[in-house]
């Protein structure tokens, strides 16, 4: 009977670079999706995850697509990730904005609202994606001028950021690819 959902999407860091704390990323996720269970609109809320890196195939894992909350056990979904490759940072930001978009649109046509947020969540900047920064500000964009998202939260999260120069890159991409929020 819902009039409305709410998508979130998480793309996490799964490359070589993550591996002294993958542990934590592992725990930082399951916590991440328990926390949307205690929402008073959890039953409305849809969750797609994946993990990126250059060793799979298209650079995606996609853990799960869009799923009800209510039918992901974090303990059991989540499982330890096995780090590896290099940061294909541009074509995660890519797939969460564009299935998100996509799957937004199949909502509205069904007549159902939709917001979205997404969380990109890295140790490093981009070493070899597909896309490009002008893709990714393509797909931001058509989040809200496509007129299909009511609204759209991006956030990319830096985590791990002791260089300074890689602190300026997440944030230059922030900007150019037009994400709504950077935290370090």
């Amino acid at each position: 009977g819902a009039t409305e959902y709410t998508l979130v999407t998480v793309a996490v860091d799964d490359t070589g670079s993550v591996s002294s704390f993958a542990a934590l990323l592992q725990k930082m996720l399951q916590t991440s999706v328990q926390a949307c269970k205690k929402s008073p609109r959890s039953d409305n809320i849809m969750v797609r995850v994946i993990r990126f890196s250059d060793s799979y195939q298209h650079n995606i894992d996609e853990v799960h697509g869009f799923k009800p909350l209510s039918l992901i056990d974090p303990s059991k979904d989540y499982t330890m990730p096995q780090p590896g490759g290099g940061t294909p940072l541009y074509d995660a930001a890519y797939s969460v904005l564009g299935a998100t978009n996509a799957y937004a649109k199949d909502l509205v046509d069904q007549d159902f609202g939709v917001n979205a947020i997404v969380f990109i969540i890295t140790d490093g900047g981009d070493t070899g994606s597909i896309a490009t920064k002008k893709m990714v500000r393509d797909e931001a964009r058509a989040s809200v001028s496509g007129e299909v998202l009511e609204s759209m939260i991006s956030v990319l999260v830096g985590i791990n950021t002791s260089s300074p120069g890689l602190l300026q890159m997440l944030q230059d991409f922030k900007d150019e690819a037009e994400l709504t929020h950077f935290i370090d």
